[in-house]
């Protein structure tokens, strides 16, 4: 590598041990080539602990005035270089273990920012630093925590029936970082085997094919699961169902900040879900074991909790108390006991005698195809639909009751081709 001096402002003059022949004239072109092919060459041990590092950056400094070094120059530490400019610490690419230091007295003094090193190599959160950091930052000065990110979100309502529902919206930048933790715990929760939503391989179909030809059919709604789920409960939940992260209390905290907004679950933030899962998993094992010792299949998608067989008049009282204990409340009006000789229906799936769409939305479907098939157009729900919406909803159809389905798909490929 040629290290010929340059005729520019940006020469200066340094001494370490990774250019070899002494005192050189050194670039920061060259530097920044030198600096690329190093971390190219790093393991990902050596780049974790080298961003770990590089993330503690005012830890060094404050380390460096406990030892009266001069942070404004060049210094040695353990064999390995530190240059401290203006409270900013650049780390040899090399680095990746400092033993000397007094990690307690910097833990002490900065621990959010320890917090923050742990999460985002525990979390595999590397893409998102910058944005943590700043996080962090305003997390040292904020007298709450829980009013830290009440900038990143934007409230709006939408219409849900003849109410509307509260979504809370987290910015680009935070919604990027809750999807990469949302990523991490997905892929190390161990959910029970009741457990529906939220969950790869398993739909509103499958939780409703566990209830089909019962005698009766209980549904008990979570009366706003995640709006009642409080930072206190997600921390909990965090570290009972992801103990193998060993997370310290201070990164748990970090991690509760990051996941909440006014101290609850935000409905429309991506960890949300998986979240939820970790609080109910104990519930779900408990309540899965009793209904098994009485005869009972027991299910559940988000929050609803669905029980069916011969079901007990005590039950229903029995699963209220249960989820009273872990902080959430049972929604009075949404409960039905739905026996064999009424419609059942579980999450949004008739389950009388098998899996199958309603009555009025067979018929609707119906009359959508037969009117593609004879005019071109098809409405569902009272708006015009496209050819291929409707065949998203014949090929939702097909998982429910395949025989009729299919006789509908073939009805509307004759009169597309025609």
């Amino acid at each position: 590598m040629d290290f010929t001096p340059f005729n520019s402002p940006n020469n200066y003059r340094r001494k370490d041990r990774l250019f070899p022949g002494g005192e050189n004239s050194y670039h920061r072109y060259h530097a920044a080539q030198a600096s690329r092919k190093r971390i190219v060459a790093q393991t990902a041990t050596q780049r974790a602990n080298s961003l770990t590092w590089m993330l503690l950056y005012s830890s060094l400094e404050y380390y460096s005035r406990l030892e009266k070094k001069d942070v404004t120059k060049w210094c040695e530490l353990n064999d390995y270089f530190i240059g401290l400019h203006c409270g900013r610490a650049t780390l040899s690419a090399y680095t990746h273990q400092i033993p000397k230091l007094d990690f307690d007295a910097l833990a002490t003094k900065y621990p959010l920012r320890f917090g923050m090193a742990e999460l985002v190599v525990k979390l595999e959160l590397y893409a998102h630093t910058s944005f943590i950091g700043g996080l962090v930052a305003r997390l040292e000065k904020y007298p709450s925590w829980r009013d830290v990110l009440r900038d990143e979100y934007s409230v709006f309502k939408i219409p849900k029936g003849l109410s509307s529902r509260v979504i809370h919206c987290p910015s680009d930048e935070l919604k990027a970082l809750q999807r990469s933790i949302h990523r991490s715990l997905s892929a190390l929760l161990q959910v029970h085997e009741s457990c529906h939503g939220f969950v790869a391989g398993k739909s509103n179909l499958s939780n409703a094919s566990a209830h089909t030809r019962k005698p009766s059919v209980l549904r008990i709604d979570i009366r706003k699961a995640f709006e009642s789920a409080s930072c206190h409960m997600v921390s909990a939940g965090i570290k009972r169902a992801f103990s193998s992260l060993e997370l310290s209390g201070t990164a748990l905290r970090l991690l509760g900040a990051i996941v909440t907004y006014n101290n609850n679950l935000p409905t429309g933030a991506p960890t949300s879900p998986v979240l939820l899962n970790a609080i109910l998993s104990d519930f779900d094992a408990d309540l899965a074991e009793d209904c098994r010792k009485l005869n009972l299949v027991y299910t559940r998608y988000a929050d609803d909790l669905i029980i069916s067989g011969d079901i007990p008049s005590r039950l229903h009282g029995s699963i209220i108390r249960k989820l009273n204990d872990v902080g959430f409340d049972a929604n009075i009006k949404k409960t039905k006991l739905m026996p064999r000789w009424r419609r059942q229906v579980v999450t949004g799936v008739v389950v009388n005698k098998r899996t199958n769409l309603g009555l009025e939305e067979r018929k609707q479907l119906r009359a959508a195809v037969h009117s593609w098939t004879k005019n071109g157009k098809a409405h569902l729900d009272g708006k015009e639909v496209k050819l291929q919406v409707l065949r998203g909803h014949l090929s939702y159809a097909m998982g429910l009751n395949r025989e009729w389905a299919e006789k509908l798909a073939a009805k509307l490929k004759t009169g597309a081709e025609e």
